[in-house]
């Protein structure tokens, strides 16, 4: 009888001190994901407008390379604005500028600038006659 009588006396388990405490231990761990997971989205939607320019700005001076010397002049994307794919109707605006004999003779230098926004990317070739 004894013994009954000491394991019904011996309390275990949690108190309400304990969980409540826990409890706002864990509602600050997940608020800190929860707030990390917003700025990896953004994060990860400013990567894919970047992506997006860059090949842009990659096809455009490829499409140089294509061209006749002499062609080749400063000027902008007729669909201005364009969009990830070049068709007409986005977000990005696409221009070159075209310098002539740098940084050599017959050597023109074409650089391609996308911008959308504030924000912008630059990127050049050269091209030999």
């Amino acid at each position: 009888m004894i013994k009954m009588r000491n394991l019904l006396s011996k309390r275990e388990g949690f108190t309400l001190l304990e969980v409540l405490i826990s409890m706002s231990v864990l509602s600050m761990g997940l608020l800190g994901v929860a707030a990390m997971s917003v700025y990896v989205s953004q994060g990860n939607a400013q990567a894919r407008k970047v992506t997006a320019a860059t090949v842009l700005a990659q096809s455009q001076l490829e499409a140089f390379k294509d061209m006749a010397y002499a062609s080749i002049t400063t000027g902008s994307d007729s669909n201005n604005p364009v969009d990830e794919s070049g068709n007409a109707g986005g977000i990005y605006t696409r221009t070159w500028t075209v310098t002539d004999n740098v940084p050599y003779a017959n050597v023109k230098k074409v650089e391609c600038t996308v911008s959308w926004g504030s924000d912008s990317i630059s990127l050049y070739t050269l091209i030999a006659r």
